[in-house]
């Protein structure tokens, strides 16, 4: 079973968003500031239970200014 989530914090304000499969977070996943700005992506893989380890692939300042993208640190 796969479906969204969004887990709300005390302030009732979305803290995280991403999908869910079989209990088990998949895909990419996206934390947010109280303001409503995004803090983080998060990439978790797309098969439930991956043995892979998750990493952060992008990540913002609370003035909404990129601060890190992974993929700019990537060779290939």
């Amino acid at each position: 079973m796969s479906f969204m989530n969004n887990l709300v914090g005390e302030d009732g304000k979305v803290a995280a968003r991403g999908r869910y499969v079989n209990d088990s977070r998949v895909g990419v996943w996206t934390e947010f500031f109280n303001t409503g700005k995004k803090k983080r992506e998060i990439n978790y893989g797309d098969k439930p239970f991956s043995t892979n380890p998750s990493y952060i692939s992008r990540e913002w300042n609370n003035s909404g200014k990129l601060i890190y993208d992974r993929n700019l640190f990537i060779r290939e």
